[in-house]
């Protein structure tokens, strides 16, 4: 006899699915499986002879039911004092949280790079000392896969244990809602994310990268501060030779599509964490122009903060994030700012991405070709660009002013 109850639709439109895999992690009876589409996002799968029609899937979805509310600060710049702001994106605050919460004994959940058999993944672990804090640090600029975390999570905090989990805000919301809430001992940090490219895109890159240079590729680093937080936009690919090479982000394919935003996974476009909305107890990115709203606290004005070294935006969302924020003590250096000085020069933080109108050509690229495809339909228009870049430098100024004032611009 068949079941009268119809199977949960979990999402009427790709937009609608962050792909964090809570759904699939809650389901009791194992009936959802996560499967990749063309482009490598991974999305769930029911399997209607093992459903019972429980519902779970859909209440447990953090990112379409949004049980969240806006921060309403204190809003922060912020870097650590300590050794691992070198080696972070910006300031370094995540990794002073990470080491304060080992040190009490805690566990730590993020993301770090794995090598597996399709090549490099980024994958969340769990930490519990301070050697495999370093992995966590920097921008990893693809989406990961936190699922298996989240039972992890869960698990630590059953045995009573302390546990800092860091990813995307629809991570963040994902493990929420995979939990049923928040915890006295669990601390959430949700970064302020540019979006997130597909793992297999990354794979890819990263394979035709080996290829050109005749090296397997095993790490990838965005934005090492060699030059500089303000002169960071490049890559570091390091290769099974032990030789290192440093791309500059135009240079590279896969960096340039992502900063363009020609990439991302369909709800990035619509994300309902853009902004002030924020699942986590504290929110961290990077102060883009500081030097601009807020001169003062830098340290050739007199201020706490080393530009070049780089300075964090901090979130304060509740009463959690700034009972911690407390322990850090002198480890980090803070200054009051506002969410507006924050958001001024960070897009993230005012709209979602915009969807770019060449975006499904370099889709249906990858899903017919490949990332070989996809690199070619750059360069292309990489070539484009050079071409009327050219052209423009060449045409007088006064002419250009009279052809704007010709098509009323």
């Amino acid at each position: 006899m068949s079941n009268p109850v119809p199977i949960p639709a979990l999402f009427d439109d790709a937009a609608r699915c962050c792909g964090c895999g809570a759904c699939a992690q809650a389901c009791p009876v194992g009936a959802i499986s996560m499967t990749e589409d063309a482009s490598g996002f991974a999305f769930p799968r029911i399997d209607e002879a093992l459903c019972v029609r429980c519902g779970l899937c859909k209440r447990v979805c953090g990112f379409q039911r949004r049980p969240f509310r806006q921060s309403g600060g204190p809003f922060l710049a912020a870097a650590t004092s300590e050794v691992e702001i070198d080696r972070s994106a910006s300031g370094g605050v995540f990794g002073a949280l990470a080491r304060a919460m080992v040190a009490r004994g805690g566990a730590v959940v993020g993301c770090a790079y794995e090598l597996d058999e399709g090549g490099l993944v980024a994958r969340h672990r769990v930490v519990e000392d301070e050697r495999g804090i370093d992995a966590l640090l920097g921008s990893k600029y693809v989406q990961s896969d936190a699922a298996a975390a989240f039972v992890r999570a869960r698990e630590l905090l059953a045995e009573g244990r302390e546990v800092l989990f860091s990813g995307t805000p629809c991570q963040v919301a994902g493990l929420l809602g995979y939990l049923g809430g928040p915890s006295d001992r669990l601390l959430t940090v949700d970064l302020v994310c540019h979006g997130v490219p597909s793992p297999r895109m990354l794979q890819g890159y990263l394979r035709g990268a080996g290829q050109v240079r005749d090296r397997r590729i095993v790490d990838v680093r965005f934005r090492p501060k060699y030059d500089g937080w303000a002169n960071s936009l490049q890559l570091e690919l390091s290769s099974s030779d032990g030789s290192n090479e440093r791309v500059p982000s135009g240079e590279s394919s896969y960096y340039d599509l992502f900063l363009s935003l020609q990439t991302l996974r369909d709800s990035c476009y619509e994300c309902p964490f853009a902004g002030a909305l924020r699942p986590a107890d504290l929110s961290l990115g990077d102060f883009w122009g500081i030097e601009k709203v807020r001169p003062d606290l830098l340290a050739e004005a007199g201020g706490p903060f080393d530009v070049r070294r780089g300075v964090s935006c901090l979130l304060v969302n509740n009463e959690r994030g700034e009972a911690w924020l407390e322990r850090l003590g002198q480890r980090l250096v803070t200054a009051p700012v506002t969410f507006g000085q924050i958001a001024e020069h960070n897009d993230q933080l005012r709209n979602p991405a915009a969807r770019p109108s060449g975006r499904e050509a370099y889709l249906d690229a990858f899903a017919t070709g490949g990332w070989p495809a996809v690199e070619r339909l750059w360069r292309r228009a990489v070539r484009r660009r050079r071409v009327l870049g050219a052209v423009k430098r060449c045409v007088p100024a006064p002419l250009k002013r009279a052809v704007k004032r010709a098509l009323g611009r």
